[in-house]
């Protein structure tokens, strides 16, 4: 198993995995994370340290997944900052770049979210091999495109899965039915989303068998409402801000880690 890691920021030299291990970054810094199990698949992921929290404390770590036009900074910092002024990290999983890939939008299934499921359970290896991580609350947080894989992690049969404290899914294509639930699901959708339709959401049997299963339907609101000054056209589908339905989901999101971690 090849590993390796290094600091982001400027003028950091590489720290190797042992040193990192024992010295998580301080508050706000952010470490880059790389690797590449035997099996060859790759991950890079950045894990964004929460503020005002001691670095060797025990706080709650959120795995972000983009959607399928790869990951988009804006929206990234957006994250960033309203989980960190909560004391949450954030691990950004890159799964394109590693493939040398922008966007699938066009083609959603050229890397599919059924294999980003096997992304994140390297990545959840790593996390849980490493001392620096392993005592953190783990939560999956994706969006559409990695809002689907994380209901395909949801059931997944590994055990690791199971690690995580709950599951957040914005816009996901939801599935016809998920006859189990590994943690708790909480599934964020518009009513007027023309890309991945909430009616499918609604319809979708789900099994949750002990854990808990929330649908929240937001009226009027579209693809990628959560996306802070997002109103086009794309790929044929309507995207637009819905500043309501984002705050809300926002505190639905930060309630479900705090009730959790």
């Amino acid at each position: 198993m090849a590993l390796a890691a290094a600091l982001v920021c400027a003028a950091c030299a590489p720290l190797d995995p042992e040193t990192l291990s024992e010295a998580p970054p301080e508050p706000g810094g952010a470490v880059r994370i790389t690797h590449s199990v035997m099996t060859g698949r790759p991950f890079d992921a950045v894990f964004y340290a929460p503020d005002n929290v001691s670095r060797f404390s025990r706080y709650p770590v959120a795995i972000g997944l983009h959607g399928c036009g790869g990951v988009y900074e804006p929206y990234v910092e957006q994250w960033r900052k309203m989980l960190a002024k909560r004391g949450v990290g954030l691990i950004v999983l890159d799964s394109f770049s590693p493939r040398d890939e922008d966007s699938v939008c066009d083609d959603v299934f050229r890397i599919s979210p059924t294999e980003r499921v096997l992304d994140v359970l390297a990545l959840l290896e790593y996390l849980d091999a490493t001392p620096m991580f392993s005592r953190h609350p783990l939560f999956l947080l994706g969006a559409s495109h990695g809002g689907t894989t994380t209901l395909l992690a949801s059931l997944h049969p590994d055990p690791l899965f199971r690690r995580l404290r709950g599951m957040v899914a914005y816009y996901p294509w939801c599935l016809d039915y998920l006859p189990r639930i590994n943690t708790d699901l909480l599934v964020l959708i518009g009513s007027a989303d023309d890309w991945t339709p909430a009616e499918r959401c609604r319809d979708m049997r789900v099994e949750p068998r002990g854990k808990d299963y929330e649908l929240v339907i937001y009226r009027d609101a579209t693809h990628s409402f959560d996306v802070n000054g997002v109103n086009m056209m794309y790929q044929g589908h309507r995207l637009s801000y819905h500043p309501a339905a984002s705050r809300d989901s926002r505190r639905r999101v930060l309630e479900f880690i705090s009730r959790r971690r």
